[in-house]
């Protein structure tokens, strides 16, 4: 129980009771502030003037003591203590605004009046009092008093619950939480019994019943606004309750591994429980609800009943175990029957390559001699070394020798000779094809073809070793001013004479220079480069083609004990067939020599091919779109319907035939197991049963579909049996060769008729008609089609491009490079010959076609578009050698886009007049002399210069020609 304090007078001094001060501050004030009717006494009491002791007033005013006494003594007024103290305080009209009750002054206000406890017949000193500050009535110190005062009261202790909020009573737990109990606290007798009501309610309470005893103690502590239940809660005494009732009513966790039910196969997975069953879902549900689902005052608690028990997935598991599992909840996740979910029947690429290699293609050839060799029967392979010439032998030995075809074969060893790594079936149907006559026909073309190859390639190199000798000779020094004696009078004479330059404006200078050094030649005797020149139609006409008009008698190249005889009409074909298109199509023999120098494996419509050839291509072309037909079709997905009865296009002679009859009758044997025995007989080569298989892949075994992937993935793939149809077996690729190859390589052997080989097509041919009614913008789908063809999806090209560009695709290298030739002298508006191009081209008058070179200065086409008719190196070299070239080509690029007129460098310049335009020109660079240093050497004088003159200085040239050309100014305006 509580316990006064002592009293003191104004002056601290005891006097057996006087001003009442609160031992507990903290506590008693909070008692005035949460006990709402003691918070109304207090407000109405602290505010109430009348019940102010006024002697304690003068007294504790230190002031006014003093100026009572003071007044006392000079017999200014007689009044007591009290009556002074209340004057002060309350008149107005003595005072004013010094009245004490607009002053901060110490209040005695009077709590109670006890009577005459020292018998003194004076009430006023015994009165019992609490200082209250005007300036602060609601200090802790006047509160906790007045609420001291309040609950010592006996009325209260007697008959009242009050307790003091902080220091009230404490149920306490002990005995290792089995007991409760109430410690003591400042209360009255009835608060601390409240507190001992609520421990026997959660004695008394049973498992199961959090919810409800947390529901009565809030009502016996009185509900949120009461004391009480403030101060059990501001302590936190529910988690003494809580802490009770779990070891004494919730007891031991539940023990998933003891007390859980598991299922089938594999462990219990809490969450996938709670996600994906509907047991789940709901034990979720109730989980949640559980953590504040307990209301205390204004609080949500979770239900110690299953917070307590369990934690989430122990919750999960154990309501799976008391009703989902009954009700056909999983408790984990099945596993994807992934062999039978993800198989896809479809032609592998290795598989696709082992058909092309073996069945449905053309037998790979080695590529390289080491392999080949290795391949070889070794007898065989000695009796071919030998018969190879020293130079090859070396190759041999090196192992740089390039893989030999069977033109290279003799034939007596052709038969024993391995070509390529196997034979496939395909080639070996094929066989079938051709007979003996046409195969000695194909050998006679390809003895022919390399007679005439050999014959051209000897030619080439005689006429170049000419070439070669007399360039060798030419650059001796002392042989060099003869053998180039033609050359050097013609300069002379063009040059210093002046008439080069003048000559430009007249025809071609280049001509009219080799005209003159021509006639020299008949005049000296000293032979000129030009007579390397060699008439190769003439030797294709009379000698080439006359080798075999008529026929002849010709010996196999790789076996001289072998002769064919060529009848006349075979060798007339051979010769309007074979030979004079690819004479008529090259520009050079090294383009000639291309067409026919072919290997055996690399035959093409643009070179050579054999008619043999061309059939095989075609076989090859048709067994390749056939594979990739079979290989781009939609892969085939598992089928049950074929599981249970595979079926396929084999011979009943084949492994997987046999394999097939066992899989029907193994599945559908397991199938009446499973059906029957499904819990009990475990499968073969496993420890479950199909029952626990069927749960592990959440597989019906008894639905007819799902039984058979779970079949496959349980025992069906490990045996090799198969969940669908193949797309392709080996009897299906042979009855394709059989029904649609061989038909068609058979009707085209009969169109193509008794030719050995097919006609030569030139790359320009084969671009027109790829391209032949086509239009990019009236068929843009094939038009885009073709280009993707041809790798060019993303380029933008029109018909021009794409066909120049096809012609370059198949264009051998060497006619690559002779045409390029040729339209870079035409473009330099030089005629393509022997002289310029080496004697290996053969002249036609139809590569003559001199064209604009783009990338002429526009220097030079002013004076082109003025009549001049020369080159321009011809123009630079004789017209304006004082001309710096490099300047002009900057001029050029400067005015590119526009013109060289239309840029605002050259505004003002006209072509009416070149020499002025010339000057215009100049005028753009420094003008200024120009001192040079040279390192070049003297040239040693000429025996054969004429003319010769010591004084002539390097212009003499290019200042006549300019004096000639400047009569001539007049004509220039002609041309603007």
């Amino acid at each position: 129980m509580a316990t006064y304090p002592g009293y003191q007078n104004a002056y601290g001094q005891a006097t057996g009771g006087d001003v009442y001060i609160s031992s507990l501050p903290d506590g008693f004030s909070q008692y005035v502030d949460q006990y709402s009717d003691i918070a109304d006494n207090y407000k109405s009491w602290v505010n109430d003037s009348s019940n102010i002791h006024w002697a304690d007033y003068v007294r504790l005013n230190k002031d006014l003591e003093k100026a009572y006494w003071d007044t006392r003594t000079s017999k200014q007024h007689y009044l007591s203590l009290w009556h002074w103290g209340w004057n002060h305080y309350n008149n107005d009209a003595q005072y004013g605004t010094g009245a004490g009750k607009y002053q901060s002054r110490v209040l005695p206000k009077v709590i109670e009046v006890p009577g005459d406890l020292n018998g003194d017949g004076n009430l006023h000193d015994d009165m019992v009092t609490v200082i209250v500050n005007s300036w602060d009535k609601n200090s802790t110190a006047s509160k906790a008093a007045f609420g001291q005062y309040h609950f010592n009261r006996p009325v209260v202790q007697q008959y009242e619950d009050r307790i003091v909020p902080g220091y009230g009573p404490v149920v306490t737990i002990s005995n290792n939480g089995t007991s409760l109990g109430v410690s003591g606290g400042i209360s009255t007798s009835k608060g601390e019994e409240i507190y001992k009501k609520v421990a026997q309610l959660a004695a008394n309470s049973s498992p199961g019943d959090y919810k409800t005893l947390v529901n009565n103690i809030a009502n016996t502590l009185g509900g949120t606004s009461n004391v009480l239940f403030k101060n059990f809660a501001a302590t936190n005494q529910l988690d003494t309750i809580n802490a009770y009732y779990q070891t004494t009513k919730v007891g031991k966790p539940w023990d998933a591994v003891k007390q859980g039910a598991q299922p089938p196969t594999g462990g219990f997975d809490a969450e996938y429980y709670r996600l994906n069953t509907e047991g789940g879902q709901k034990a979720q549900q109730e989980w949640n609800n559980a953590q504040s689902s307990v209301r205390f005052g204004n609080s949500y608690l979770p239900d110690l009943d299953l917070t307590g028990k369990y934690t989430r997935d122990t919750y999960l598991q154990w309501y799976y175990t008391t009703q989902g599992k009954a009700a056909g909840d999983r408790g984990n996740a099945a596993e994807d029957a992934e062999f039978a979910e993800g198989y896809q029947e479809f032609l592998t690429d290795a598989d696709y390559q082992l058909y092309r290699d073996q069945v449905l293609g053309l037998a790979d050839r080695f590529d390289n001699i080491k392999d080949w060799a290795d391949a070889q029967d070794p007898a065989v392979l000695k009796e071919w070394y030998d018969s190879l010439p020293s130079d090859q032998k070396a190759q041999y030995d090196e192992g740089t020798l390039a893989v030999p075809t069977l033109d290279y074969i003799p034939d007596r060893l052709r038969s024993q000779i391995k070509m390529t790594k196997g034979t496939t079936i395909l080639e070996g149907e094929l066989s079938t094809v051709l007979g003996a006559k046409e195969k000695q026909q194909q050998q006679i073309f390809s003895a022919l073809s390399q007679d005439s190859l050999k014959a051209a390639a000897a030619e080439l190199q005689k006429q170049k070793l000419q070439e070669q000798q007399f360039d060798f000779y030419r650059g001796l020094p002392g042989l060099n001013e003869i053998m180039t004696i033609n050359e050097s009078i013609a300069n002379s004479l063009l040059g210093d004479t002046g008439v080069g330059g003048v000559l430009g404006w007249m025809g071609d200078t280049t001509k009219t220079q080799e005209n003159l050094e021509k006639s020299l030649c008949a005049a000296t005797g000293v032979p000129s480069r030009s007579n390397a020149v060699y008439n190769w139609q003439k030797w294709f006409d009379e000698q080439l083609v006359t080798r075999y008009e008529g026929g002849m008698q010709i010996t196999d190249p790789l076996d001289p004990s072998i002769t064919y005889e060529i009848d006349a009409e075979f060798a007339k074909d051979y010769i309007d067939r074979y030979l004079k298109p690819r004479f008529d199509t090259s520009r050079s023999m090294s383009e000639f020599v291309s067409y026919m120098d072919v290997k055996q494996n690399e035959q093409n419509i643009f070179q050579t091919q054999s008619a043999l050839d061309s059939l095989r291509d075609i076989a090859d072309l048709r067994s390749k779109a056939y594979l990739d037909n079979v290989k781009n079709t939609s892969p085939l997905n598992f089928s049950s319907d074929f599981y249970f009865d595979p079926q396929g296009n084999f011979g009943e002679n084949e492994p997987k035939y046999q394999t097939y009859l066992k899989q029907k009758s193994e599945v559908a044997s397991d199938w009446e197991i499973a059906k029957t025995k499904g819990n009990t007989e475990l499968v073969p080569g496993t420890d479950w049963t199909w029952n626990q298989w069927a749960y592990y892949y959440g597989l019906d075994p008894n639905d007819k579909n799902q039984f058979a992937k779970l079949h496959y993935q349980v025992k069906g793939a490990a045996e090799g049996f198969d969940p669908a149809k193949d797309v392709i077996t080996l009897k299906d690729a042979e009855d394709y060769i059989q029904t649609k190859i061989i038909p068609e390589i058979t009707d085209e052997k009969l169109n193509i008729g008794n030719i050995t080989f097919l006609n030569f097509v030139t790359p320009e041919e084969y671009a027109d008609k790829l391209l032949e009614g086509i239009s990019p913008e009236q068929h843009k789908e094939e038009w885009d089609k073709l280009l993707e063809t041809l790798g060019l999806s993303d380029a933008e090209m029109g018909i021009t491009e794409v066909k120049q560009y096809i012609i370059d695709a198949f264009r051998t290298g060497a006619a690559k490079e002779i045409r390029e030739s040729i339209k870079y002298l035409n473009e330099k508006k030089l005629t393509p010959t022997q002289e310029r191009l080496g004697v290996e081209y053969i002249e036609r008058p139809e590569d003559v076609a001199p064209t604009d070179d783009p990338n002429a200065t526009a220097l030079y086409k002013i004076f082109q578009s003025a009549g001049y008719q020369g080159s321009e190196d011809d123009f630079y070299n004789d017209f304006m050698p004082d001309v710096d070239r490099s300047e002009m080509e900057l001029v050029t690029q400067a005015g590119s886009d526009k013109g060289l007129q239309a840029s605002s460098l050259f505004s003002g310049l006209s072509s009416g007049d070149p020499f002025e335009a010339l000057v215009s020109m100049q005028s753009l660079f420094d003008s200024g002399d120009k001192t040079t240093t040279t390192t070049k050497e003297e040239e040693a004088p000429s025996y054969f210069k004429l003319f010769e003159d010591d004084t002539t200085d390097e212009e003499y040239k290019s200042k006549t020609g300019q004096k000639i050309l400047g009569e001539f100014t007049s004509l220039f305006k002609g041309f603007s």
